[in-house]
Order: structure tokens, then C-alpha cells, then sequence
């Protein structure tokens, strides 16, 4: 970067006595407000002066060694300005160039010089730029020329507006005013640099910014402006508003009006006092500190000096600029090996910073003299080694003596101070430099020495609302306002916390004017107290703005302190109360046991918690939920209690109703499932530690679901609630009624004696449930089917028992209503394993392990084959064949009852079909169960069955249906029978004389045969009464058209008397056993020899039952 040209400032350093123009250069270009870089063929920086930081925030060192595009910069920028370094380098000649910059004071305009320096060879071998801020330039540029537009009235492009912005965005000061003084105009850049707002300067004098000793340069500036001259970068002093004073650089411009006379003046001011400042702080320190230059051309092993006789009177030091081997001839013999080599490892950039302190060579006897020796190379190579390098030589003799008085004063110090484990600080007033003892530093968290805290960087650990008002008491201090400083103040510990301090101090120290040199004070750790101060802050906070009642009760029990909230609950006032045992709200619901108990609990565990009800000073009673804790003194006696409660009457209320929609029955306000569960555990608890017995009772209401179909349900809950009041009435107080859902109650009897007595209760509940009732003038009746299991002789868990009065309830139903039935464990054993067969066989339907096989019906008369019956097995995979003795009772009025059936009535089909197939017409007969044979699903699944299969003729398929399960529910039976009739299918009616059917029912019926039960039939040859009863039917089936099949026919002799009476159709062993499908070809085949051997054999009628 660089702008215009800098003119010299000559007095401001002594040029050195050899050397080249630049080294000149450099140390003035310190001081330069403009900004000053040098660059090598590479573009890279190898300078640049401090003015850099003020405009990128970056400090000179970020520089060195890096090209602008390395650096960040924008790449529209890197380009422009690369081509011009290119142009320099290339050309040799110096040229210009303008750009813009978006820095930390936002976007400013540079006007830039750029100038080759070329070497003996005449090559160019470096560029050295100028770059100056002329953005305030530009914008009065602009104003002069819209005030004089505007006074010729020419046109302009901008608004005037367009300016005012311009001018109010500026951090410069822009000023109008006439010749006269008067302020014309004055922008925000020029309030925050004089503190003065427009409406306190606008029509006032611009004197009133002038200190005393300068009013004669308003003469020297108007002089200019009538000469129509422009005064440009003048550097002077203000005064700000509050009396400091302000270095400004000036530019002042005349304004014309339309006759070109001038009628005034443009004044754009720059702050420039942190430079002036800092080059005061310079000029100070080098002229304070006794400190000269050096510079050290590291190519050619040459140091230059500036004069430095103060450094060693015995010697001609100053004289000596010459060879790198004079100047480390200068140090002390014990020193020079230490100083080469700081300087060789520096050269080698084996280290980043050069400082060193050495001694100087000096003559026998003589006060050593220690010099401290900084260094920081401003031009380097391609590969970013130091060419040159520039620093300071110091007499730092006083400060090492001071050094070790400091430390003998220290060390007497830290005795005193480490017994009261404080640390100690002392404040340099001129430098602001800040030394502290190891204890400050560890009471922060940092390790002895760890800190550096020069140049001021102490206020960094200062908390930043603490350091103004810290400062101030200083500065009173300082000025005599004050005996002492003594401020509490938060430190940044190295974690980031902070730490409350104590900071005390005064001036120990002033220098030969008398100026305050130096302050030492103490640092204390008051965290602890700070911490004890917030917390006692925070719980006056929380006392009086909680919404809690607090009472304080000292430990002779009497009410010492009340916070608001109190009074807002009890209604009693904080003078009512004081001096009152806690007793004043007493509700008198509490027993004094409780009371006793509760301090009893307070005494062994210094706390108690709990729910209790209190009395307000209206005598309302409220709920309240009350904490006491015990506080006790240093030596551990109770000092006082305190009582933390809250008003949760309404909670309590809230809980209520919660607890009954969550516990009660909403129809007939009794316990809900929920709560009978819990009561029921209590029960059988209570029941366990007596010598009595529990009755849980599952009670069934019997009719209710007609009536609430018939008459709706708002009749049916009215029913409900009658029976729970009815019940309730008759039920003892330690019974629980509770009401499941529906029609569905639970009792639950506690205290029964005897069997007898629980009988005693069921009968009175049974009669209250019976009672007629009155229901919007329809006389209703219900009556209850209850199942009772009995604690501890069913020794089972709640909901165990519970099951089994529910099933008990089943056994009552069936049993015909209106009565108790007791639970059986050996039967509920037997349902267990009944359910588990159930399981087992739809686990064998889905397995496929069910099997048919076929019996034979043949005409003993003709020897033709009338068809098969189809019976079931069971291939059990562990059992192996079972027959239907061992599973048809578990499946009998099972779930699985109605698919099995399904099954078979598929299967049979299937296997008729697949004989028709064959060439064999084989009619095939199925069992049906009463359950399966009147389920809705039965006439479709057969219809879609026999669809299926349209080889099986429909009168192929014949369905033998039990008589007893046909007579069960005759007019359904027969509605059934008449459907799959009019399919075409055959019927039977299987075990014939088993049912005690009358004759009306077997008219009705529409079946095709009656099939003799087996156990007449093996007994007619015996058995008079068994011949006669199959005589009978074989009548009956004859006068009524049917036909008559016998089963059981075991040997020919049974043939033969069955033909005897007319009986020619039979199945049994005497025919064929039951078979497997695929075996059934083969016996019709051997059928018909075997037929011919049977005929002589019932050709004989057995004796003595032959006909006379």
C-alpha cells in the first residue's frame, strides 16, 4: 500500500553519520501519519511503518514477509496494485495511483506514490510507497464545488442531500464557517472529536476550540483564505468540550460565492492524538530511559550507531560504528558469546523476537553497566531472512540496581504479606506498568510469573464495569482528593471466572519534580464474602417476593419474622404474630400426636415436609404444604427454624376431582377397575394376617342387555345406578362395590367366616338385584348371575381371583341365572388344560396335522357299497395317531370347534372329488356339531364348498347332525336343515335314540336316515331292551319314510338279525374299520368275495331272538 509523498518533517531525528537515505527515512517514517511500506521484486512487504495499524488493524509484523494477495486483501485491489509494482520494477520510473480501501474506519480514498530504489548496478532493487488518506480531501473537494455550483446556481448532479450524507457518514470533522468565525455548519465527525453538538456550535465562534497560546493561528489561516490560498494538512492543538486537549490535522478551503469573492471556508479536521501520543511516548522514553539506535546490515556485517557516551563514559562507544565484530567487542567478555549468539539465531530465524540484556566492557573496578539490546528485522530476503535490522540500545543499569533493591523490598514484603495470604501490586504512574507478587497471580489462577502485565495490559483482567470508576479513585488519589484508594472489584481468573477483590493502596513513590511515581497497595480475596453478601441479598430477595408463606421461629418456638406472603395467606398481619407461638393457626384437625411426632421428626433430622390444615384469621380452614428446617449457630446449637408453606387448597380440591374421574365410576359414582385393584390388594393383605376369608364376587346382571336394547340406554343407566343403590343397601361398610363396565359389578366381602355366611350375603344381594323397578313408568325386572372365588382357599393373586369369579359367573349363568356360583380350583385346573388343548389343536390345523379316515356303509342285503363316513384323526408329531376320543371333548363348544368342522367338510369333499376323478362315485358322510351346524357361516360355507367341487353331486355329500344337538334348538336345527336340504345334500340324524326325541320332532326335522346308536346295536344280541329299542326305530324310520342305517355292527351276526328285522344298511368292524383314503380302492375291490363268504353267515338268524 502507499500514497502521495510525505514531506519531511526536519528536527524530528538526527541523521545518522553513514548510511544510505533510507536508513534516514525509516526512523522518520515512524512518525508519519501517512502510510509507508517498501516491497521486494516478489511484492512481498520488507517495511512498513506503524501508521499501517490505524488503518487495518493489523500491527507492522503481519506484514513482513507477505505479498497483499497472502495478506487477504480484496483481488480487485491485489491486481490493480500488483500491475503498478510491476510498472516500477519494470520501468524504473516512479508513478501514481488512486485506490480505495474498506478498513476499520470503513471505506477510505489513498492517494499513492510509488518510487523505485535502485542499486549501484543501477537495477531496481526494492519499491518504496506513499500512501496518504485523502478521503476528507476528496469530500470538501466536493462541497467546495455544490456551494459553488449552488452560489452561480449552475446545475449539479447530486441532490444536496447526496452531500449531507456524505458529510454526516464522515469520522472527519467538516466544518463551515465564515471569515468571521462563525460556525456555519458542523457534521457528527466533528461532535465526537470536540464533544460539542451541532446546536451548541452552530452561530457560535470557532475560538471557543482554540487553547490560549494558539488564538494567533485563526490570524495566520484567515490571511491564507483571503489570499485564496488552501491550507493543507496543518497539524495543530484543540480543546475537546471537556477541556483535554486534541491534536488535529487540519485542511481549510475558501468558499466563493458567485462574484468569486470569498465568503468563507471549509474546515475538514482529523484526531490525530494517539499519534502524537504515541511519538510522545517515544521521544519520552528515549530521552527518559537514555536509549539510542542501532542498525545492523546483516550482508555486509556493519552496525551503525547513534550517539550513546551515556552508555559507558570510559569508552569511546559513540565513535564506534563499524564492524559486527567492534560491536560485540563492547560487550563484556562473560557476555559477548551470549549477545553472538542472540544475534546469530535471530539472523538465522531460529528465534522471533531479539531482546537481551548484557553487560558492557568496561574497566577494572568500575560499576558494571548493563544495556538492554531490542531488535526487529524491517527488510528481508526471498526466503524471508533478515537483510537489515533496527532497534534500540538502553541503559538499563538503574533498573537492574532497582531490580535487586525491589527484590530485597520484596522479599521483606512477601514475609508480611503471605501470613495474610495477600498478594501485593505495584502501579508505575508514568508507564502504567503493573508488578505484582506471586500470590496476586496465583489468587487468579496462574502460575508465578506467568503473567504480563506492562504497557497497561492489567485493565484486561479488570472487570469492565469495575475499571472507570477503580481509575477515577486514582486519579482523586493521585490529585490529592483522596488519602487513599480502597475498591471492591471483580479480576478474570485464567478459567474465565471472577473473582471478587479488595484492592487497597496509596502513592509510596515521586520523582525529582514531585510527581506521584509510583503506587503499592494489596489485593484480598473477598469472594467469600461477596458470595455471602449475594446470598443473604438473595434470600431478603426470595423472602419478601416469594409466593410462599416464610415464618422464622426462634427456638424458644415464638414467631420472630414473617415475610408478605404470610400475611396473604393467613390474613393475620406481621405485628399480629410476632412474639406468637406458630399455634395461632391451628385448625384443630390435627391430633397432637401429630404435632408431637412432626417435632419430634423436625429434632432428629433437622427437617420435615408434609401436608396439614390451618385456620386463616377469618376462620377459614386451607390445606398447606408445610417444610420446617432447622438453622443452627457456629457452635452447633439451633438458633432458629424456618417454615416454608404454601396454600394448596385448591390443589387439593383439583386432586379430588382428579382422584375420582380417575377411581370412580361416573355412571354410579362406585369404585372404577382402578381402584378396585388397589382395594383388593389391601384386602388380601388385611385377610393374610387374619383368620378370615375374602369373598371376591363377579357379578353379571341377567335380562339388562334386552332392556337397554328395547328401551334405550338412558333407561338402561338409570337401571345401573337403581342396582347400585339397591346393592349398597344391603352390603356391610367394609364391603366394596365396584362397578367394571356395562353390566359387569365386582363385591368384594371382607370378613367371612364361613362359606355359609357368604351365602347368607349372595342371597340378600341376589333379592335387592331382583327387585322390581319403577323406571319412567315401566316396571322393570333384572336378576344377577354371581361368581364367587374365595381368599385364602383360592390362594391366588387379585387378578387370579378375579378370573375365577369371573369364570365361577359363566358356571352360575349356565346353571340357569339368578344364583352364586363358587369357584372350583380343581375345575379351573381342568380348564387350564383344556385351554391348552385348544391351543394345541388350532396349532395342528395351522400344522396340517389333522388326517380323515373312511368307514364303509354297505346293504347287507344286496352286498352294494352305500358310501363312506368321514372320520377324524389326529397325527400328532410326538403321539402319533390319535383318535377322536382323545380330542373331540377339548374341541366340543371351543373356538376352534367351527374351523376343524370346516376342515373336515373341505377335506371330505376334496377326497370325494378326487374319487369321482378316478372313476368311482363314492358318497361320503360328515359329521356336524350342533355349534358348528348352527353358526351363521355354516349354509354359505357349504354352498361355496360344494361350488368348489362340482364333480361331488350335492346328494353325494350327507351330513349326519347329532339328535341331541338337533332338539337343543329345534326350530333353528331345522331352519339350518331345510337350507342345506334344498342344496341337495342328504341328512342324517346321528345316534338315534340317545336325544329322547318325540315323534312331533322328528316330523319336523328333514333328514333322509336315522342312524341307530352303536350301543343298541352291539347289545341286541344280549339285551332284549336293546333289540327292542332297534326294532323300534327301524319301525319308526319305516312309518315315517326314512331310511335306517345301524352302527356298530360288529360281527355277521348282528348282520343278520338286523336284516331279520328289516335293517339292511349297516357300518362297522363286521364290514370294514376306518381307513385311510388310499386304502380304499383296494378294499372295494376285495369287497365283493368277501360280501359272498358273509352270506351264509346272515343267512342264519341268531338265537334266541330269532322271529317265531
Amino acid at each position: 500500500m502507499a500514497a502521495c509523498e510525505p514531506s519531511p518533517r526536519p528536527g524530528k531525528r538526527k541523521a545518522p553519520a553513514k548510511g544510505d537515505a533510507w536508513a534516514t527515512n525509516l526512523r522518520f517514517a515512524e512518525f508519519l501519519n501517512d502510510v509507508v511500506a517498501r516491497f521486494d521484486p516478489q511484492y512481498r512487504h520488507i517495511y512498513v511503518n506503524a501508521a499501517i495499524t490505524l488503518h487495518t488493524g493489523r500491527p507492522p509484523e503481519a506484514f513482513l514477509g507477505k505479498t497483499n494477495r497472502e495478506l487477504g486483501m480484496p483481488a480487485e485491489l491485489v491486481d490493480h496494485w500488483d500491475a503498478k509494482l510491476a510498472e516500477v520494477f519494470r520501468t524504473g520510473q516512479a508513478t501514481e495511483a488512486q485506490f480505495a480501501f474498506d478498513g476499520p474506519e470503513g471505506v477510505r480514498n489513498f492517494r499513492t506514490r510509488i518510487t523505485p530504489e535502485i542499486d549501484h548496478l543501477g537495477q531496481v532493487r526494492s519499491v518504496l510507497t506513499f500512501a496518504r488518506d485523502v478521503t476528507a480531501e476528496q469530500i470538501l473537494q466536493q462541497l467546495n464545488a455544490a456551494q459553488s455550483q449552488a452560489a452561480t446556481g449552475l446545475a449539479h448532479t447530486h441532490a444536496p442531500g447526496y452531500y449531507q450524507a456524505i458529510v454526516e457518514s464522515s469520522d472527519d470533522a467538516i466544518i463551515g464557517k465564515e471569515l468571521n468565525g462563525v460556525v456555519t455548519s458542523w457534521n457528527q465527525g466533528a461532535q465526537a472529536i470536540f464533544g460539542y453538538s451541532a446546536a451548541e456550535m452552530l452561530g457560535r465562534s470557532l475560538l471557543v476550540l482554540f487553547p490560549a497560546d494558539r488564538l494567533n493561528e485563526e490570524l495566520f489561516i484567515i490571511e491564507r483564505l483571503l489570499q485564496g490560498e488552501k491550507v493543507d494538512h496543518f497539524e495543530t492543538v484543540r480543546v475537546h468540550k471537556s477541556g483535554r486537549p486534541v491534536h488535529v490535522s487540519v485542511t481549510i478551503s475558501p468558499i466563493r460565492n458567485a462574484d468569486g469573492r470569498i465568503i468563507g471556508a471549509s474546515k475538514v479536521a482529523r484526531d490525530i492524538t494517539p499519534m502524537r501520543l504515541q511519538e510522545a511516548r517515544l521521544r519520552l522514553a528515549l530521552d527518559a530511559t537514555r536509549t539510542g539506535l542501532w542498525d545492523w546490515d546483516v550482508r555486509h556485517d556493519r552496525v551503525e550507531r547513534t550517539a550513546q557516551n551515556h552508555l559507558n563514559p570510559e569508552a569511546p562507544f559513540a565513535d564506534r560504528n563499524g564492524s559486527l565484530a567492534d560491536f560485540l567487542a563492547s560487550a563484556h567478555t562473560a557476555d559477548r558469546v551470549l549477545l553472538a549468539t542472540a544475534l546469530a539465531d535471530y539472523a538465522a530465524n531460529r528465534q522471533e523476537q531479539l531482546a537481551l540484556e548484557y553487560r558492557l566492557a568496561l574497566p577494572p573496578k568500575v560499576e558494571p553497566r548493563w544495556v538492554l539490546l531490542k531488535g526487529q528485522a524491517v527488510e528481508r530476503d526471498a526466503q524471508g531472512l533478515p537483510l537489515r535490522v533496527l532497534g534500540t540500545l538502553s541503559d538499563v543499569t538503574a533498573s537492574k540496581r532497582a531490580e535487586r533493591a525491589l527484590v530485597e523490598r520484596e522479599s521483606r514484603l512477601s514475609r508480611v504479606l503471605k501470613g495474610s495470604n495477600q498478594g501485593y501490586w505495584d502501579l508505575d504512574l508514568q508507564t502504567r506498568d503493573l508488578q505484582v507478587s506471586e500470590r496476586w497471580e496465583t489468587m487468579l489462577g496462574y502460575r508465578p510469573g506467568e503473567l504480563n502485565l506492562a504497557d497497561e495490559a492489567w485493565r484486561a483482567y479488570v472487570h469492565p464495569e469495575d475499571l472507570p470508576p477503580t481509575l477515577l479513585r486514582v486519579e482523586q488519589h493521585v490529585a490529592g482528593v483522596l488519602e487513599s484508594v480502597e475498591a471492591e472489584i471483580r479480576c478474570r481468573t485464567k478459567s474465565g471466572a471472577w473473582l471478587w477483590v479488595l484492592t487497597q493502596g496509596r502513592v509510596v513513590q515521586w520523582d525529582a519534580e514531585g510527581r506521584p511515581w509510583m503506587m503499592s497497595g494489596t489485593h484480598t480475596d473477598i469472594s467469600e464474602r461477596k458470595r455471602f453478601e449475594l446470598e443473604q441479598l438473595e434470600a431478603n430477595t426470595v423472602f419478601s417476593g416469594s409466593y410462599e408463606g416464610v415464618m422464622v421461629v426462634g427456638s424458644d418456638h415464638r414467631i420472630r419474622r414473617v415475610n408478605p406472603a404470610f400475611t396473604r395467606i393467613t390474613g393475620y398481619a406481621s405485628d399480629e404474630v410476632l412474639g406468637q407461638y406458630p399455634s395461632i393457626l391451628s385448625s384443630g384437625l390435627q391430633s397432637k400426636s401429630f404435632y408431637r411426632d412432626l417435632w419430634e421428626r423436625v429434632h432428629q433430622q433437622q427437617y420435615w415436609s408434609g401436608e396439614l390444615w390451618n385456620r386463616r384469621k377469618n376462620g377459614e380452614v386451607y390445606a398447606e404444604h408445610l417444610s420446617i428446617s432447622t438453622v443452627h449457630d457456629r457452635s452447633g446449637q439451633v438458633h432458629h427454624y424456618i417454615g416454608i408453606f404454601s396454600d394448596i387448597t385448591q390443589l387439593k380440591s383439583h386432586e379430588e376431582e382428579l382422584d375420582r374421574a380417575a377411581h370412580y365410576d361416573p355412571l354410579t359414582s362406585v369404585p372404577n377397575r382402578r381402584l378396585l385393584a388397589d382395594r383388593m390388594e389391601q384386602a388380601i393383605a388385611r385377610t393374610a394376617r387374619s383368620e378370615t376369608s375374602l369373598a371376591v364376587c363377579y357379578l353379571d346382571l341377567d335380562g339388562f342387555k334386552g332392556i337397554n336394547d328395547q328401551f334405550g340406554h338412558a333407561i338402561g343407566d338409570q337401571l345401573l345406578v337403581r342396582v347400585t343403590e339397591n346393592l349398597k343397601q344391603v352390603l356391610r361398610n367394609a364391603d366394596t362395590l365396584a362397578r367394571l363396565g356395562g353390566d359387569e359389578f365386582v363385591l368384594l366381602l371382607a370378613d367371612i367366616g364361613s362359606p355359609q355366611e357368604c351365602a347368607l350375603i349372595l342371597e340378600r344381594v341376589l333379592k335387592a338385584v331382583a327387585q322390581p323397578m319403577d323406571l319412567d313408568g315401566k316396571l322393570l325386572t333384572v336378576s344377577a348371575s354371581i361368581g364367587v372365588s374365595l381368599y385364602p382357599q383360592d390362594h391366588a393373586d387379585a387378578d387370579t381371583l378375579l378370573r375365577h369369579a369371573d369364570q365361577a359367573m359363566y358356571r352360575a349363568k349356565d346353571a340357569g341365572k339368578n344364583r352364586f356360583h363358587l369357584f372350583d380350583p380343581d375345575s379351573d385346573r381342568k380348564a387350564q388344560i383344556h385351554r391348552r388343548m385348544v391351543d394345541r389343536l388350532a396349532q395342528a390345523l395351522t400344522n396340517h396335522e389333522f388326517r380323515l379316515h373312511y368307514q364303509p356303509k354297505a346293504d347287507l342285503a344286496s352286498g352294494r357299497i352305500e358310501g363312506v363316513e368321514a372320520l377324524i384323526r389326529w397325527q400328532h408329531p410326538e403321539q402319533g395317531l390319535l383318535s377322536p376320543g382323545v380330542f373331540l371333548p377339548d374341541l366340543e363348544g371351543s373356538r376352534m370347534e367351527c374351523p376343524v368342522g370346516e376342515w373336515v367338510l373341505d377335506s371330505a369333499l376334496a377326497q370325494a372329488h378326487a374319487w369321482r376323478a378316478q372313476g368311482q362315485r363314492v358318497p361320503v358322510s360328515v359329521n356336524v356339531s350342533a355349534n358348528h351346524l348352527l353358526s351363521p357361516h355354516f349354509v354359505p360355507h357349504l354352498q361355496a364348498a360344494l361350488q368348489r367341487y362340482p364333480g361331488v353331486a350335492p346328494q353325494d355329500l350327507e351330513l349326519e347332525v347329532l339328535e341331541s344337538s338337533a332338539i337343543h334348538d329345534l326350530e333353528s336345527a331345522v331352519e339350518v336343515l331345510q337350507q342345506c336340504k334344498a342344496l341337495g345334500v342328504a341328512l342324517a340324524l346321528d345316534d338315534f335314540g340317545t336325544g329322547y326325541s318325540s315323534l312331533t320332532h322328528l316330523r319336523k326335522l328333514p333328514v333322509d336316515v336315522l342312524k341307530i346308536d352303536q350301543s343298541f346295536v352291539r347289545g341286541m344280541l344280549q339285551d332284549r331292551e336293546d333289540h327292542g329299542i332297534v326294532e323300534g326305530v327301524v319301525r319308526l324310520a319305516s312309518a315315517f319314510g326314512r331310511r335306517a342305517i345301524a352302527e356298530g355292527v360288529e360281527t355277521m351276526a348282528h348282520g343278520a338279525a338286523l336284516l331279520a328285522l328289516g335293517c339292511p344298511l349297516a357300518q362297522g368292524y363286521a364290514i370294514a374299520r376306518p381307513m385311510p383314503a388310499d386304502a380304499l380302492p383296494a378294499w372295494v375291490q376285495d369287497w365283493p368275495a368277501r360280501f359272498a363268504d358273509h352270506r351264509q353267515a346272515l343267512a342264519v338268524v341268531p338265537r334266541p331272538w330269532a322271529p317265531e
